[in-house]
């Protein structure tokens, strides 16, 4: 397959505006495009053929995805798992992320994995996750 069979441009002359992908060849950048548009179509299916209900989000001004995985599609306010992350180098970028151990590219297709095992196993594996303790205050008057 070429790279233009999956759009219009080509992208070995077409590198995008983006100082992160100017840095990738059109190998790495069809990686990259892969694994972004992976994530969100695993995202439907897993909210199609899955119990629970799942709400993906890009923010392009900020090069930011996230994923919510919720109990189910009527139970949708009950939180069950969460990944939030950049989709862009934060090298690149001059953003600094502690947990940053991987490329770019390599930490969206972890999310993926992750998307794809939730599929086949119908379940969400939150023993593999990591786990935060949030602690909330709410004031009323």
């Amino acid at each position: 397959m070429s790279h233009s069979d999956t759009a219009d441009i080509d992208l070995e002359t077409q590198p995008g505006s983006d100082e992160h992908l100017q840095k990738l060849d059109a190998d790495q950048r069809m990686r990259y495009h892969r694994a972004f548009a992976e994530c969100a179509y695993l995202a439907l299916l897993v909210n199609l053929y899955t119990e629970y209900c799942v709400f993906f989000e890009y923010s392009g001004h900020v090069y930011n995805a996230s994923i919510r995985i919720r109990r189910s599609k009527s139970r949708y306010q009950e939180e069950v798992a969460d990944a939030e992350f950049p989709v862009r180098d934060p090298v690149a970028s001059n953003e600094t992320i502690p947990s940053w151990h991987h490329g770019v590219v390599e930490h969206i297709e972890s999310r993926r994995d992750m998307l794809r095992r939730i599929l086949v196993e119908k379940d969400v594996p939150l023993g593999d996750m990591t786990r935060e303790v949030v602690e909330s205050y709410v004031y009323t008057f």
